[in-house]
């Protein structure tokens, strides 16, 4: 018997994606600028509700339990907590920024890790409040 319609949906380990229909509905207009601008309105929508709920909703877990603190967004659910870097992905779901537009995203130095994305070498100019979490998280580094 042959298989009809769509192959199934695979994430990037290869594993099927289960999917459910729903209904939009949308000005004809914006469906036709979306999909002379990407092609495929599906995807188009699945990304922008993800992109949406970035900060809310982890999409490795399904989980909701999302903790907001000073540097970034963290799911907080056990079981995703438990598999951290154990096949998982981390559990920091995105990096904030600071006012002076700084990302506390962690940096690669030349032999170690910068957390609050502040190198000494590289970067003078630098706000009290980059300043001041960087010395938090960095209290090894500190001279003097």
């Amino acid at each position: 018997m042959t298989k009809v319609g769509r192959p199934p949906k695979r994430d990037k380990d290869g594993n099927v994606v289960h999917r459910k229909i729903c209904s939009v509905y949308l000005d004809i207009r914006l469906v036709t600028y979306i999909n002379e601008k990407v092609g495929n309105l599906s995807d188009w929508m699945e990304n922008s509700m993800r992109s949406a709920f970035k900060n809310e909703f982890c999409f490795y877990c399904f989980s909701d339990k999302i903790e907001e603190n000073t540097l970034n967004y963290k799911c907080t659910n056990p079981k995703h907590e438990m598999m951290d870097g154990n096949g998982a992905p981390s559990v920091i779901l995105n990096w904030k920024r600071c006012e002076c537009g700084n990302s506390y995203e962690p940096v690669l130095g030349k032999n170690e890790t910068f957390y609050c994305g502040y190198i000494t070498e590289t970067k003078k100019n630098v706000c009290a409040i980059c300043l001041r979490e960087w010395k938090i998280l960095n209290p090894d580094k500190i001279q003097g």
